[in-house]
């Protein structure tokens, strides 16, 4: 029986232009600009942040805050590929963990 598969570590350079890379290959990040500044935001903070927090910083719009951080939070899971595991969220926290 072979070994499991190892899975490839996620490198993530934030000087310079914003880059995610898996492995020796780039993935591709969000169209957004939010999404993108969101990730980083979280990556920073290495501990949990409130959702209201959240949408006060990035999404202070008068729809639905909420969804578009809900929104965001998808694109950033997609985003990770294989390491959606690390992004955590519940009703009123979202962490993620850098060491996941």
């Amino acid at each position: 029986m072979d070994a499991p598969a190892q899975m490839a570590k996620l490198e993530v350079r934030l000087l310079g232009e914003l880059a995610l890379i898996e492995g020796d290959r780039p993935l591709p990040l969000p169209a957004s600009k939010k999404t993108r500044a969101l990730f980083v935001y979280l990556l920073l903070c290495a501990k949990p942040v409130r959702r209201e927090k959240l949408c006060d910083l990035f999404f202070d719009i008068p729809d639905d805050p909420r969804a578009a951080l809900r929104w965001s939070l998808s694109k950033i899971r997609t985003m990770l590929c294989s390491h959606a595991e690390a992004l955590h969220a519940d009703r009123d926290r979202v962490f993620l963990n850098p060491d996941h």
